[in-house]
């Protein structure tokens, strides 16, 4: 697993300085937002929602109600658990602009195949946050949008079953940091944005 020791992420340094974020009250969504629906758009709630609120899952959670979005429970949250174990999961689903959006939170400790591939981060917690999105865009769209986000292209894209996946991976002292971009590789597959940090303990 290739990794690169970088800072040139603006979501890197807001992690590390995380305290200092977690002060500040959440926002309303939209006032972060380009005005107009697009990849753009899309791309920018991603990064409000989960680039710059991981670790914090209460942060995420605090920006959910503020914006009234509908949270899941019982068997509509209990579809999107992941194979791997998890101490915490939480859902909610909205519409920005009559598309409907699902924001998806974990966390837990790293499965063994993780704890093989990076020892450094064997005793870490992950902290996760999925945006899944409408099939309204081009797929190649969101993509460069969130290019645009992290400040540079993708390191690395392979076929994961029926989606495409390209990846962002960096790493700092205490901290290994994924944000990932999932898409159908044929219509109608849907597609998400998904970011996690492993956070060293």
């Amino acid at each position: 697993m290739d990794t690169k020791k970088s800072t040139g992420w603006s979501w890197i340094l807001r992690a590390v300085a995380v305290g200092a974020a977690l002060a500040t009250t959440s926002p309303t969504l939209a006032e972060g937002l380009p005005k107009k629906p697009g990849p753009a758009r899309t791309a920018k709630m991603f990064d409000l929602l989960c680039l710059s609120k991981l670790p914090d899952i209460k942060a995420i959670a605090g920006l959910a109600a503020a914006n009234k979005f509908a949270k899941l429970e019982g068997k509509a949250l209990a579809a999107y658990r992941p194979q791997a174990p998890i101490d915490q999961l939480h859902g909610w689903r909205f519409t920005d602009f009559g598309a409907t959006y699902t924001l998806l939170v974990t966390s837990g400790k790293p499965d063994a195949q993780f704890k093989a591939q990076m020892p450094a981060y064997a005793n870490s917690v992950n902290y996760a946050c999925s945006l899944i999105l409408p099939n309204k865009f081009a797929k190649a769209a969101v993509l460069a949008a969130l290019g645009k986000i992290v400040g540079r292209k993708h390191d690395d894209v392979w076929d994961q079953g029926r989606m495409q996946v390209h990846a962002w991976k960096a790493t700092t002292d205490k901290f290994f940091i994924q944000a990932f971009h999932y898409a159908g590789k044929t219509r109608p597959n849907s597609s998400l944005l998904s970011a996690s940090i492993f956070v060293k303990k």
